[in-house]
């Protein structure tokens, strides 16, 4: 089983998923942990951060509109 992480992108940049080609979104998501990650968060790409705050965000974010 492999090891997974919430993370969400840092800054306004867009940090693609090597797995499904789309930009992470901005709240976050849940991706599967690998040494592509792992640098992108050496590189200040991206946060880890829990589903807590990612449903919680996803939902201020469904609010607004």
């Amino acid at each position: 089983m492999k090891l997974k992480r919430w993370i969400k992108p840092v800054g306004d940049a867009p940090v693609l998923d090597p797995d499904t080609g789309r930009a992470l979104p901005i709240e976050g998501d849940e991706v599967e942990w690998g040494i592509w990650w792992q640098r992108r968060m050496n590189d200040g790409d991206v946060v880890e951060t829990s589903e807590t705050a990612v449903r919680r965000a996803s939902k201020v974010k469904e609010g607004s509109q």
